[in-house]
């Protein structure tokens, strides 16, 4: 497996898909052998390789460790680049990692380039602008998840906070009796569905 860092003045980042370095002839062989390991192991099936990336990606992000998010992401990406939750991931690592607004954009416009009309992608977009104080753009990104999914919690939930933000009362108490409502229709908790 092929782990490359950029150095900087304090510390080294593992980067989105290796950007800015020039992979040497070791690299180059590290990737291919990583790709055949994966290739064997899975029958031929570099997709099932890179769901298991994936997975271990999401896992290091829950654990707030974040350099290895991306590699876990960068590993799913030389066996199946067009999966959107690579760049899904990426969007999330770097906005956590505190890139700038460019990076994490540029992610979350290859994530939504691959999959237009997933709720909980559009509304991971409109936190990450909301907690970049940019609420009119993250209230867009809300309500693109709520025409796809009108039941979408976290929707409603960032609606809920932007509009109580902005003095928005009668948006915020719209949104509060949408999330009550979804919370009394919710399946009872350890009931069979």
């Amino acid at each position: 497996m092929a782990t490359i860092i950029m150095a900087t003045a304090s510390y080294a980042k593992e980067m989105p898909l290796w950007e800015g370095v020039q992979k040497t002839a070791e690299m180059q062989e590290a990737d291919k052998k990583f790709i055949e390991s994966v290739r064997k192991s899975t029958n031929d099936n570099l997709q099932i390789g890179a769901k298991r990336a994936i997975e271990l990606g999401w896992q290091s992000f829950q654990n707030q460790d974040f350099e290895t998010a991306i590699r876990r992401f960068n590993q799913a990406w030389l066996l199946d680049p067009e999966n959107p939750s690579i760049y899904w991931g990426f969007a999330l690592t770097t906005h956590q990692r505190g890139e700038p607004s460019e990076t994490v954009e540029r992610w979350f416009a290859e994530a939504e380039k691959r999959m237009p009309s997933a709720a909980p992608l559009l509304s991971d977009h409109g936190r990450t602008l909301e907690e970049r104080n940019e609420d009119t753009r993250a209230a867009e990104y809300f309500k693109r998840a709520l025409a796809i999914d009108p039941n979408h919690v976290e929707a409603h939930i960032g609606m809920a906070r932007i509009a109580q933000k902005t003095g928005d009362q009668s948006a915020y108490e719209l949104h509060l009796k949408e999330l009550d409502r979804l919370q009394r229709n919710a399946p009872a908790s350890g009931s069979p569905n």
